[in-house]
């Protein structure tokens, strides 16, 4: 509760025959309210005082309050024809904090080379260690370089080139690895795409992306008979390298060119391709955060290519010299006992792992974590307690990692190793290295310590834009009016934070209808259109539920058109053929009419 009160009537001394009164400030020493606002007006103007609960705020949370309040006065009195909106509230120090100090990530790294040219290095001074492994294969630096450049030559004898993009429609194997080190040696940018999604979503991808090339498996093709003006097809099990040199071609790639292009969901009903630049990816990758990885790490690749984690779990280890072990199974959750194996058998010392399938393994299998030195967890909203119980060895480094796609993965690292340094939630942590975040408000003003605002991050890890969607680039990704490099952009994340008084940034929420279900990022307002496309389907709202902490699930209400029937059955087939499965819901509730 709080309370605002202003004491405007006729105070002073009291006179009676024999008898004066006076007001007299009694100090009851407990808050009568959680907050109280109280203002005295006097013959030299107004007094005031603040009345707080000790037990909800700090005295140096009250003292900023106070500050705000007297700055916003002191600029309606400068400034009585203003609009409220644009009165200043935070004072210049706290702007200066805000702004500028807590954004004090600029570090050097390798920003005017090449992806390609810092895994050069990695092959030149580790030629004969084991770069990447599955089940059945096994390949040393120079093995995977000179297989990558092989076809890296076939490439470019198929024209491509800088800022040309090569569709990969593969599982996680050797050959999607291969691939997208071939690409990037062509000097091109691979798009990922999951061979287990709808076809209808495949060619869509395919369209909107228009790559030069698709390289995928000669099983899916059938998959693309229906995209317009689709690429030509390579089978990548059909290619016959041997004639190619194994040295890698001479190719002359800018830092600004594309890396890769990656697929989120969409709020109009369409996923949107995000376009990262080589520069941003080496910024992650060469992030102080990440600069003790290296040689003695092994990690493993458990993301689904098309999830921007795949990104990180691929990259990483490769530009780093450390080992990456491929998990070829496709469902992680069922299939626990199998990542462990994997896990022990090749020594994997660091995993990423989305926020649901860490907390199941810190409850089912935590003989996973025993052998890691670090896990970076990410997608979601951690669980603290599941943090303190994996926390309790003393020896493992439990990391939240926080980042949009079009902010080339990660933009914010918080990490723990001991229980006692987790309170009732995990932040998501400072600045990573060249990375800027401003929290505003609705009229883009920063925000001071402890105050809720939009989060907007900038610097080198900012994507391009959406692939041929000029218009929505422009909506969500705005000019920097903040800082003082020109022609800065900002990604509006619609994520709604605040800043600790250490820098480091909590998390709070979304101020949209965009979700997280199993560390996969969801538009609701696009599995409501793929719902409203099905010809029996008249009105759909679709909600995320958790009945269980920690298991979040999609629930589409819907009702029928005039006449018919809706069958889940039905519904979740409908579905299957336009979206991918995690985004079609668990439970479909059918009602005559949805309220209002």
């Amino acid at each position: 509760q709080v309370i605002f009160a202003l004491q405007n009537a006729p105070g002073g001394t009291l006179q009676a025959p024999g008898l004066t009164l006076r007001m007299l400030d009694v100090d009851s020493a407990t808050a009568r309210f959680d907050l109280g606002l109280l203002l005295t007006e006097t013959a030299d103007g107004l007094h005031g005082a603040i009345e707080y609960s000790t037990d909800l705020f700090e005295r140096d949370t009250v003292a900023r309050m106070a500050g705000h309040l007297r700055t916003l006065m002191e600029a309606a009195v400068s400034g009585p024809d203003l609009p409220l909106a644009s009165l200043a509230w935070i004072t210049p120090a706290e702007r200066q904090q805000v702004l500028v100090d807590f954004n004090d990530s600029a570090r050097p790294y390798a920003s005017d080379v090449s992806v390609m040219s810092q895994f050069a290095l990695q092959v030149a001074r580790h030629p004969e260690a084991i770069a990447l492994e599955s089940e059945d294969e096994r390949l040393t630096y120079a093995q995977l370089d000179a297989r990558a450049n092989q076809l890296a030559h076939e490439l470019r004898a198929r024209n491509v080139g800088p800022d040309r993009l090569v569709a990969l429609c593969l599982e996680r194997s050797v050959a999607f690895v291969v691939c997208a080190l071939a690409t990037l040696k062509a000097g091109g940018a691979y798009v990922p795409m999951d061979v287990s999604y709808p076809a209808q979503r495949l060619n869509f991808m395919l369209e909107d992306a228009r790559p030069h090339l698709l390289l995928t498996r000669r099983d899916l093709r059938e998959r693309f008979q229906h995209a317009e003006g689709a690429a030509p097809i390579l089978f990548v099990e059909e290619l016959s390298l041997d004639a190619h040199p194994v040295t890698a071609p001479q190719v002359d790639v800018s830092p600004r060119n594309l890396a890769y292009v990656i697929f989120t969901s969409g709020s109009t009903g369409r996923p949107k391709g995000v376009s990262i630049e080589q520069r941003s990816l080496l910024r992650l990758i060469q992030s102080e955060r990440f600069g003790t990885y290296g040689v003695g790490d092994t990690m493993m690749l458990l993301a689904p290519v098309s999830f921007d984690g795949s990104v990180l779990e691929l990259w990483l280890p490769l530009l780093q010299g450390s080992r990456l072990v491929i998990f070829s199974g496709q469902h992680l959750t069922s299939d626990l006992e199998r990542v462990a194996r994997v896990a022990k058998q090749h020594g994997v010392t660091c995993a990423h792992l989305p926020t649901g399938l860490f907390s199941q393994i810190v409850d089912h299998q935590p003989a996973i974590l025993e052998q890691l030195r670090e896990v970076l967890v990410g997608g979601d909203v951690i669980s603290a307690p599941h943090v303190r119980k994996a926390a309790a060895s003393g020896t493992l480094h439990v990391t939240n990692i926080y980042g949009p796609t079009e902010c080339t993965v990660v933009s914010n690292t918080f990490t723990v190793s001991r229980p006692d340094q987790v309170g009732g939630s995990m932040p998501i942590g400072p600045m990573l290295s060249n990375t800027t975040g401003y929290v505003l408000d609705a009229w883009m003003h920063p925000v001071p310590v402890g105050v809720p605002g939009e989060l907007y991050l900038g610097g080198d890890g900012l994507s391009r834009g959406y692939v041929s969607r000029p218009e929505l680039t422009a909506e969500r990704f705005v000019p920097d009016a903040q800082g003082t490099t020109p022609g800065a952009r900002l990604y509006r994340t619609g994520d709604l934070v605040r800043w600790r008084a250490d820098g480091v940034l909590e998390f709070l929420g979304r101020i949209d209808h965009q979700v997280k279900v199993r560390g996969f990022r969801i538009e609701l307002a696009e599995v409501e259109a793929a719902l409203r496309d099905l010809p029996f389907v008249l009105q759909v709202a679709v909600v995320v539920r958790e009945d269980m902490p920690g298991d979040k699930r999609l629930v589409a209400y819907v009702s029928p058109r005039e006449g018919q029937v809706l069958d889940g059955t039905a519904l979740r087939a409908g579905l299957r053929q336009r979206l991918p499965e995690y985004m079609v819901p668990s439970v479909f509730v059918t009602l005559a009419t949805l309220p209002l």
